[in-house]
């Protein structure tokens, strides 16, 4: 296993990462990888997804240092959830745009619904976003965003200012997370290539995801390196 893992896996995914640094925007999330032994650890399986290729690596721990390793090389737009290691990374590399998810607001606005009746608002307007977005040619997105969408915008900025939400409960912390992130989420505005929402992500780690549940981790720093690099060229050619 280990001289599959130098002569064959780890060449391989020393490519897919190289051709990963190319792409203008690239697409990061994480989730947790068991490693077993006398205790289970949680360890991080982190995920490079583009259009085309994915890359993972699993490390011990969710740090900013840990992610750099796998996105330090960023030259472009990183799609990515609220998570404040990204932030942390782009103010430490100038190259990384942040764009943030729309459906990770709209999930956390939904949880709200049952007992905050009035973010039904605040939902329709989201909702019009991703209508905009495909009503009509790829080609046209760009000139719908900034004639339709950012008026859209402005309605979700108004609302939020205008909002009345006592400190300390959900409704406050969904508005103080969409407020801290504006930039990241309104970025798409201006970039026809910027998605509205990180769900490629999310796609891309099911299948590790899956094999989770079924082999239930690693069981050594070999073996993460053995399962990163399988994943990383079973879901590119998947892709």
């Amino acid at each position: 296993l280990l001289a599959l893992h130098q002569k064959v896996l780890a060449p391989v995914l020393e490519r897919l990462m190289a051709y990963q640094a190319g792409k203008p925007v690239r697409h990061g999330d994480e989730t947790r990888w068991p490693m077993l032994g006398k205790e289970t650890k949680n360890w991080t399986m982190w995920a490079d997804c583009s259009e085309d290729a994915v890359v993972y690596m699993i490390q011990d721990g969710r740090s900013t240092e840990k992610g750099d390793l796998l996105f330090g090389n960023v030259n472009g737009v990183l799609m990515v959830d609220g998570y404040a290691v990204y932030p942390a990374l782009a103010k430490k590399y100038p190259a990384i745009r942040i764009a943030n998810c729309w459906a990770h607001v709209r999930q956390k606005i939904l949880e709200l619904e049952d007992t905050q009746p009035q973010v039904k608002t605040l939902l329709d307007l989201i909702g019009q976003l991703f209508h905009i977005d495909k009503d009509g040619p790829p080609e046209e997105r760009l000139t719908r965003r900034q004639q339709r969408s950012r008026p859209v915008l402005t309605k979700i900025q108004e609302w939020i200012l205008e909002a009345v939400a006592l400190p300390e409960t959900p409704l406050r912390g969904a508005l103080q997370y969409i407020s801290g992130r504006w930039t990241g989420l309104t970025r798409f505005v201006d970039d026809a290539a910027i998605p509205l929402d990180n769900n490629l992500a999310e796609r891309c780690l099911c299948g590790p995801v899956i094999g989770r549940h079924n082999h239930y981790g690693s069981k050594s720093r070999q073996g993460t390196e053995v399962a990163a690099a399988a994943y990383s060229i079973i879901e590119s050619a998947k892709l």
